[in-house]
């Protein structure tokens, strides 16, 4: 089998190469433990592969012999002959379908054990932090950010949350639908899709005040929504970023306090390295990061079927890590008065 990664690059959807970090001293200090735990992995994965491997024997090619009989049956004893093409075709569609449904389970199970492991190692590096790899997360806490129309469905994954300068924080990965009332389902699930990292924290810079500073490029309905259902209005871009953020505030005086409290040199260090999107409301800050991609996301697991190799798997997890505090680390800082 081809790896995910090398069919995404493919067809243009591959990791972005970016210059590796030094593997982090704080997981480092966890080598022993790592080791051991990418040895059961790899026993894991290797009892994965056989079983797969004779289930594989076993039941594709009865899968495939099923569909030459059920073929004669309708069709009578030339059938195979006369709609060879077909047959073919239909053969191979059955046999790819049964082989992603035998496979379904054992590769999911895989990626469970390896992103809990990955996740509890990270979250120790943290110092301090919890790690709940599928958390459940709040339809309703999410209507109330004055960013979306309306939350339709909402999956979180990778949850850490701990103290960081004194502060309340909570990073976690989602993946939001929302749509509009009035509109039916029938639209695109990816118009209607943002697939993000979240960094939450306790805390408003701004005080009781609400505001949202927008990327360019952002789906018009959150534009709307904004507007419209959270009663945000639009405002003077934010001297020096007209460029890289649209501002929205609840009054004039909320765009006063933007530009004497959130460090300008911040924010435009923010916007050029990152499409984010910045929520201030109800004692929050809400920076949420757009993915390009939902398979190349931050402490990925690696597919079943490739072997694990101990110094590429923490190379990866240091990247992600470093990643992930650069970002922690901007939006905290923002909350410093100027």
């Amino acid at each position: 089998m081809r790896r995910i990664a090398s069919i995404g690059a493919s067809i243009g959807i591959a990791r972005k190469g970016d210059a590796a970090h030094a593997t982090d001293m704080r997981l480092q200090k966890q080598n022993a433990e790592l080791d051991h735990a990418v040895v059961e992995l790899e026993k894991l994965r290797g009892d994965i592969c056989d079983s797969l491997d004779r289930r594989a024997r076993l039941v594709l090619p009865l899968v495939g012999l099923s569909i030459i009989l059920i073929f004669i049956a309708l069709y009578g004893w030339s059938a195979p002959f006369l709609e060879f093409p077909r047959l073919l075709v239909l053969s191979a569609l059955s046999i790819l379908v049964a082989w992603l449904l035998l496979q379904y389970w054992p590769a999911r199970i895989y990626r469970q054990t390896m992103r809990a492991i990955m996740g509890r190692s990270v979250a120790i590096a943290l110092r301090g932090f919890t790690h709940t790899p599928d958390p459940v997360i709040s339809k309703d806490k999410l209507r109330r950010w004055p960013l979306f129309p309306h939350v339709s469905a909402v999956q979180g994954a990778d949850m850490f949350k701990g103290k960081r300068a004194g502060q309340d924080v909570t990073l976690c990965r989602l993946n939001i639908n929302y749509h509009s009332r009035a509109q039916q389902r029938r639209e695109s699930h990816r118009k209607s899709n943002l697939h993000a990292i979240c960094i939450k924290l306790d805390i408003n810079p701004l005080g009781d005040a609400s505001a949202v500073l927008l990327p360019d490029m952002v789906d018009i309905r959150l534009h709307k929504a904004i507007k419209r259902k959270h009663g945000l209005s639009a405002v003077a871009p934010m001297k020096g970023l007209e460029q890289q953020f649209l501002a929205f505030a609840d009054s004039e005086d909320t765009l006063e306090i933007l530009q004497q409290r959130l460090p300008r040199n911040l924010l435009f260090k923010l916007a050029q390295r990152d499409r984010v999107i910045l929520a201030f409301h109800e004692g929050q800050t809400i920076a949420l990061f757009p993915l390009e991609s939902d398979i190349f996301v931050p402490f990925a697991p690696l597919p079943y079927w490739k072997s694990i190799d101990p110094t590429e798997l923490m190379s990866r997890m240091s990247d992600d890590l470093a990643q992930m505090e650069d970002r922690l680390d901007i939006i905290l800082s923002l909350q410093e008065a100027q």
